[in-house]
């Protein structure tokens, strides 16, 4: 991935889940440590973006057909628990 995360949302959470591995499981140098977390948070960042936008989609949606929102808004601190 580069800077500007780019693929869809299912492909970024598969990298994102990559880099967990690799950060858990293996004996990794000091540089790479970071730059696999920048990385991360750049993903995490990314697919939070993602989901607003979904979300906005279906509150739309929702709105124009006279219906109930079916979620809340995502939160910060919901986005850390991805």
């Amino acid at each position: 991935m580069t800077k500007k995360q780019n693929g869809s949302f299912e492909q970024q959470m598969q990298r994102l889940q990559e880099i967990v591995q690799e950060l858990e499981h293996t004996d990794i140098p000091l540089e790479r440590n970071v730059a696999l977390y920048k990385e991360g948070r750049e993903l995490v960042r990314s697919c939070k973006e993602l989901l607003e936008r979904a979300q906005h989609e279906i509150r739309l949606s929702a709105e124009e057909g006279g219906d109930d929102v079916p979620f809340a808004p995502v939160r910060d601190d919901d986005a850390a628990r991805m």
